[in-house]
């Protein structure tokens, strides 16, 4: 083996959390989402992936946290369940977003055009 493939295999084995592909993890011991709950012996396996299981979840991580359960998106794994390396699970990325409105749109990242947000939002919603 070359030196250069040496380097990359070294290099891919350090950011891996799997030395081999034999290797798991229970996933409830390695969340840092208060927001992703796993039951007992469910686990993990990426080493493909080279990825920690959070990061197969999109738009939901520790950041989440600040949010309240009925303010944003949960992700719940039960019991004796298997997940396998490279799958991602596609939350909603509800935060900072109102359904209740006419725009799910979440308004308040345009705080330089507040004035015409505040014309938008004297619009009257009809609903039949």
């Amino acid at each position: 083996m070359g030196e250069r493939q040496a380097i990359y295999q070294r290099v891919r084995a350090e950011m891996s959390h799997f030395k081999t592909y034999r290797d798991s993890i229970f996933i409830k011991d390695h969340l840092t989402c208060e927001h992703i709950i796993a039951e007992d012996y469910s686990y993990y396996s990426g080493y493909y992936h080279r990825h920690s299981f959070e990061d197969c979840v999109m738009y939901l991580d520790a950041e989440d946290n600040k949010f309240s359960p009925d303010e944003t998106d949960q992700l719940i794994i039960g019991k004796f369940c298997a997940i396998a390396s490279g799958v991602k699970f596609m939350m909603g990325g509800n935060q900072g977003h109102n359904h209740s409105f006419f725009t799910s749109y979440p308004l308040g990242l345009l705080a330089d055009h507040s004035q015409k947000i505040k014309w938008i939002c004297r619009i009257p919603i009809f609903t039949i």
